[in-house]
């Protein structure tokens, strides 16, 4: 009987602790502690199945006890991150390194003639709009497309965004880009030495007869799960009177971003954890709107 509990139910109960504990680790250290469970219990169904005319024998006299210490420890491990608030340095996550450019710079596109559209990581930035992510099809129809334009003098550019918002219905229409920091998967960086986003922008040639409603966002990774779900992440609108054919400095501060409208839960910027940056212009229902939209000098700035 003895052999059976030590060989059996002392590594299955060392395996369940082990996932408790993995349960509350990230990265490296919850498969580690997953891998070295697993084998316990691996160990203990091998013993098991050798010693097998014994230990249904031993399971129903031993159960409510490794249960009850199971518990126990779980109870214990719980306080003791519930009070504690902390985890030992060994286990936890490293926090997430400086943003690379020290000046800030996210992109200037700044380039040879004829150069790519590149923010200053070498990334490019992706395309977002109604018609591709909502099924409603026949109300949003709405496009995008952008290129880098060469400026006045030799390496000077900006990124131009050519863009047709149509809703034929209550739908509200948009299209936008994002610009990851890094290549896939997304990595996160810390760009809490900086208070603000800032960068130029004015609208291209004749102002169209409707202005897009133009927000700047920045992702952060401190989103509550059905936050990431609705891509809400932090925004800020940019002024309709910055929104002329001059370019116009646009300045926004941290503090400013706010939730999207389409939620009702507090949404906050955390510039400790940032991945990308995205512009998104936004339509009227039963309204088409057709432009051009430049935008450039695009930083993290100490303003």
């Amino acid at each position: 009987m003895k052999r059976i509990a030590t060989l059996v139910f002392v590594p299955v109960l060392i395996a369940a602790c082990l996932f408790v504990v993995a349960y509350f680790r990230e990265g490296y250290w919850r498969e580690i502690f997953v891998g070295i469970g697993l084998v316990a219990l691996a160990f203990a169904a091998d013993q098991a199945i050798n010693e097998a005319p014994q230990f249904a024998a031993v399971a129903a006299k031993r159960l409510p006890t490794i249960l009850a210490t199971l518990f126990l420890l779980s109870t214990v491990y719980l306080g003791y991150l519930a009070f504690a608030n902390t985890t030992r340095p060994c286990c936890s996550s490293p926090p997430p390194p400086p943003y690379p450019i020290a000046s800030g710079l996210i992109a200037d596109f700044s380039s040879v003639y004829g150069g790519p559209a590149e923010t200053r990581l070498e990334t490019q930035c992706s395309l977002m709009s109604d018609s591709a992510q909502s099924s409603s099809t026949n109300d949003l129809a709405s496009r995008i497309a952008y290129s880098r334009v060469d400026g006045d003098h030799y390496g000077d550019g900006y990124l131009r965004i050519r863009y047709e918002l149509v809703s034929r219905g209550k739908g509200t229409s948009f299209v936008g880009i994002y610009c990851p920091f890094s290549f896939p998967p997304a990595e996160v960086f810390d760009a809490s030495m900086f208070h603000s986003v800032k960068f130029r922008v004015r609208m291209a040639g004749r102002l169209p007869a409707k202005l897009p409603t133009v927000r700047v966002i920045v992702y952060s990774r401190n989103l509550p799960h059905e936050a990431k779900e609705l891509y809400a992440f932090p925004e800020v609108d940019v002024l309709r009177s910055d929104l002329t054919t001059n370019w116009s400095e646009v300045v926004a501060p941290f503090e400013k971003f706010h939730a999207p409208p389409y939620v009702t839960y507090q949404v906050s910027l955390d510039p400790s954890s940032v991945f990308q940056i995205g512009f998104l212009l936004e339509g009227e229902p039963q309204a088409i709107s057709v432009g051009e939209l430049d935008l450039d000098d695009i930083r993290f700035s100490k303003d």
